[in-house]
């Protein structure tokens, strides 16, 4: 018996290691596409990024402003989500005023307005050329900066009337922004197609 667990252990051993030595891609894609890295991974520092690629139908101007069009409503998505997790998180986590949420109308439709100022400090960060299936692709890449997401989260959590310490802030902060609301935005795309 003891040899037997011997043996396994030194197989599973060499198998760990032969993994080990295999480069992985993260972001293997098939062949026919080539798109700009940033497109499937945007960079994700305290900022919202939204990407897209339209077929290039050799008109810069009309193909670049429909790409634009569609990676702003994807970073409008973005933080809409996060607005709505950070509403619930607040609720859940520390109430608000006399019993209050930050959930009622008051606050959603201060949110909407905040929402939409802060895409107007959007800024095109990146355009660039790819191709999907032979086809040659433009891809836009718009941000809400860091600096602007910091400034919506603060106006958003004045507009609640929560008073939060330091701490729940930072924690409240990190979770605005945090990987959770893409989640849920990926939830709700699912759920609307």
């Amino acid at each position: 018996m003891k040899s037997l667990f011997s043996v396994s252990a030194v197989a599973c051993a060499i198998m760990l290691s032969g993994c080990a030595n295999k480069e992985v891609n993260e972001t293997a894609t098939p062949d026919d596409i080539k798109l700009p890295v940033w497109v499937l991974n945007p960079p994700n520092q305290e900022q919202f990024v939204g990407t897209d690629c339209m077929a290039f139908n050799g008109n810069m101007n009309i193909t670049k402003q429909a790409s634009s069009a569609n990676s702003r409503l994807e970073l409008a998505n973005q933080i809409g989500v996060a607005v709505d997790g950070l509403a619930e998180t607040m609720a859940n986590r520390t109430g608000v005023g006399n019993g209050e949420t930050a959930e009622g109308s008051d606050f959603t439709s201060v949110s909407e307005q905040l929402t939409q100022q802060s895409l107007n400090g959007s800024v095109l960060e990146a355009v660039d050329f790819g191709t999907i299936e032979g086809k040659t692709q433009l891809c836009t890449m718009w941000v809400l900066n860091g600096e602007r997401s910091k400034a919506l989260f603060k106006n958003l959590v004045k507009a609640s009337g929560a008073s939060l310490n330091a701490q729940d802030e930072d924690v409240l902060y990190q979770k605005f922004l945090s990987s959770q609301a893409r989640e849920r935005l990926d939830a709700a795309r699912n759920r609307s197609n």
